[in-house]
């Protein structure tokens, strides 16, 4: 009975390994593909793109990233401590809206932003009001404008990571520091933020992935990097082999930071000691102190999500012309949530997987699989784009596209991209179950399937539902992917926003743009009081 038992478990093993393989090859694909694109000749206009603009598309990426991460660290960096570490009027609140600018994409930010500062902006005739003879010239299109609008729009992951690893540092090494006469601002330069360095490169490298992704703000600021380059590769010369090069070139400086911060996060082992238990003390402060810790939440709050909220309210309330927002919001309801439903069933399957059957193979193809959330969307939709082609061409379909022009490429690909973020919810969520269920299970004979369900599904609800709406929300923001992918004649609420933009129409594009900001607080406001209350 024992051997019958440990062969049927051998078997399960084998079956739930192989669909792992499975998705996991699916996910990877197109990755391959754009990898291949290092090993390919490239044409005339490739040579040309090499010779006059690779150098300038590359150094523009990299001063972006750089300065990007900068202004994240400038807004995030000093609220997370404040926020973690002290009571002050207003904190409560402070917790909640400095996660909210993640709700405002870099695009949004970049023509709000753009529309404020410029000649006939808001601000332009809000000072003319005042001051009739001022002189106005503030030109916000520049790499350093670029690269605020974006540390605005992302410095809530620094935030994020670095408010959880205040919360978590040694107490004791703190009060030490303080007894022997350390002034608050030396504990925090000295003791807090080298013990953070782990999760600061963590918030950095999510910050970095993301302005690698960018499409939106850079193209309409007119700054020429990897990612526009894609697209105008593609959308102007239409010539798929050069945007493939050109994307396995930017695939190469994103496996650059990937593999920098996995070498950067090996001294995380340094950041804590595992064996403290002693919480952190809030410490109360007064007077004037309180004062400065409002007004250091109070201005990346003020910039990162009441004044393009209030200014694109501003706009809609000025708007003439008419939103079909009905059939926007479903499109992209309706994207975000086959995108979320499908991830969500593959990211179920392999951390029941991973953890389950605990083995290398598994582990590594699991991990490998994950890779898609650290690869720019223009690489990812010319990965997927070019093979479907060949599908769509190969074997004679002359009824058209019957594969690229439908929903399902653009599903393909958003799934691939966002599927590590549902993945690490629950793995997240599993990782805390004790080794003892799988265990039991195995040795009383209960079929993997059985627990599967009976067991795992309902233990998995917070994560299940977090990673879904968190997939949701980044499927709802997405905005390279949809454009080179949508078919024909399907517009969401990113790129119904970013086209009237890139118009110049601001006042109708503050509509869509508001229902993407509206839809996103919500989810993320949604989301933390699950965390905060399942301990996710």
């Amino acid at each position: 009975m024992e051997t019958n038992n440990i062969i049927s478990i051998r078997n399960e093993k084998n079956y739930w390994i192989a669909t792992v393989s499975f998705f996991s090859v699916l996910l990877l694909v197109p990755v391959a593909y754009v990898i291949s694109g290092l090993f390919i000749s490239g044409g005339d206009n490739w040579a040309h793109l090499k010779e006059h603009l690779l150098q300038d598309y590359v150094l523009n990426t990299l001063l972006l990233v750089l300065c990007t991460g900068l202004f994240s660290l400038l807004f995030g960096v000093v609220p997370a401590w404040l926020v973690a570490r002290y009571q002050f009027p207003g904190k409560k609140i402070f917790s909640l809206l400095l996660i909210l600018p993640l709700s405002v994409p870099s695009y949004i930010m970049a023509f709000v932003y753009g529309g404020f500062f410029n000649v006939y902006g808001t601000l332009h005739f809000f000072l003319l009001d005042f001051f009739p003879d001022i002189s106005y010239q503030v030109d916000m299109k520049n790499w350093l404008g670029l690269s605020f609008v974006m540390g605005l729009a992302l410095f809530p992951y620094v935030y994020l990571i670095l408010y959880s690893s205040f919360k978590i540092q040694q107490e004791t090494l703190i009060e030490a520091a303080q007894t022997l006469g350390a002034k608050p601002a030396e504990v925090f330069y000295k003791i807090a933020l080298p013990l953070a360095r782990p999760a600061l490169a963590g918030a950095l490298f999510l910050v970095t992935m993301e302005v690698l992704n960018d499409y939106g703000a850079a193209s309409y600021f007119g700054i020429k990097t990897l990612t526009t380059g894609i697209f105008r590769t593609w959308f102007s010369l239409g010539d798929i082999q050069t945007a493939v090069k050109l994307a396995s070139n930017l695939l190469l400086v994103t496996l650059f930071f990937y593999f920098l911060e996995k070498v950067l996060q090996s001294a995380r082992k340094y950041s804590s000691s595992r064996t403290q238990k002693k919480r952190s003390h809030e410490h109360k402060l007064r007077g004037k102190n309180a004062l400065l810790a409002f007004v250091v939440c109070s201005i990346p709050v003020f910039l990162g999500i009441l004044l393009p909220l209030f200014q694109l309210m501003f706009w809609a309330l000025q708007s003439e012309a008419g939103f079909e927002s009905s059939g926007l919001v479903f499109n992209s309801a309706l994207l975000a949530f086959l995108v979320a439903i499908i991830c969500l069933i593959i990211a179920f399957i392999n951390a029941f997987s991973n953890h389950y059957f605990k083995n290398f193979w598994t582990s590594t193809v699991v991990r490998l699989s994950s890779i898609g959330y650290a690869i720019p969307g223009a690489i990812i939709a010319i990965g997927v784009l070019a093979p479907l082609l060949w599908l769509d061409n190969h074997y004679g379909w002359n009824t058209g596209l019957l594969i690229n022009g439908s929903i399902f490429a653009l599903t393909y690909a958003c799934v691939i991209r966002f599927f590590a973020v549902s993945y690490n919810a629950l793995d997240g969520v599993m990782e805390k179950m004790p080794q003892a269920y799988p265990d039991a299970c195995k040795l009383s004979g209960v079929n993997s399937l059985k627990a599967f369900f009976k067991i795992y599904l309902p233990l998995s609800k917070g994560g299940l539902i977090a990673g879904g709406i968190l997939v949701f929300l980044d499927v709802l923001k997405e905005l390279p992917l949809t454009l080179i992918l949508r078919p024909f004649d399907f517009n969401t609420l990113a790129t119904n926003a970013f086209e009237l933009a890139s118009d110049e129409a601001l006042r109708q594009a503050a509509l869509p743009a508001l229902c993407i900001v509206a839809m996103g607080s919500l989810a993320l406001l949604f989301v933390r009081s699950i965390i905060k209350n399942s301990e996710i």
